[in-house]
């Protein structure tokens, strides 16, 4: 996973903060855009309102991304990094079962760690990238099988076969996903919590 600039950016119930790196025009371009295209959506957010609402210049713009697209796959990196090191971070330091049970607490939890009503940057992308775009599309896809992937290893850690744990981790992500979109809707970080208890209670059964 590559984050640019090397910024680190953690979302909490407060709001979005830079924890590495000085307020310098990249990650404030990376910072300002992020929340732009989670709160309106890709195709409404302009590189003009980027740059108004950073006070960066075009110039300046283009001199570090050359294109919305190219700081589109910036933010995408940087809000899976947020999702991975959150649901992921330190498994290794746990036995195999316990990496199972601290997942499924960890999406149980997340709405106390990520608020969702402006719905998720993968859902978001997803919908309006077009076949114009291909480099967005894939690495969108990239992601989406790195999610994928870590939730099928999880599985398999919590004494799933190798055939169930491929179908239950994008059964997974599809009801996480849904469950934020939800979340959306209602105003209420507590439908995924409610969601993703539901999943655990109808299917993560072994």
């Amino acid at each position: 996973m590559t984050i640019s600039a090397g910024i680190c950016i953690m979302y909490i119930p407060t709001g979005w903060y830079l924890m590495k790196d000085s307020y310098t025009a990249t990650p404030r371009l990376l910072y300002v855009a992020l929340q732009l295209f989670i709160k309106q959506g890709y195709s409404a957010t302009s590189v003009e309102q980027i740059c108004r609402t950073t006070g960066v210049s075009k110039g300046a713009f283009f001199h570090y991304y050359r294109s919305k697209d190219e700081i589109a796959l910036a933010a995408l990196d940087c809000y899976w990094g947020l999702l991975d090191d959150y649901l992921f971070g330190g498994l290794d330091f746990f036995e195999p079962l316990a990496r199972y049970e601290r997942v499924r607490a960890r999406f149980r939890d997340i709405g106390d760690h990520f608020h969702f009503q402006n719905g998720s940057l993968l859902a978001l992308l997803a919908r309006e990238v077009t076949p114009d775009q291909p480099e967005l599309r894939e690495h969108l896809n990239v992601v989406y099988a790195q999610f994928v992937e870590k939730l099928r290893e999880v599985l398999q850690a919590g004494g799933h076969d190798a055939m169930r744990s491929a179908l239950l981790a994008r059964q997974w992500v599809a009801v996480y996903e849904g469950a934020v979109a939800q979340s959306k809707a209602a105003g209420d970080r507590e439908v995924v919590r409610q969601m993703m208890t539901d999943f655990e209670t109808l299917v993560l059964v072994v």
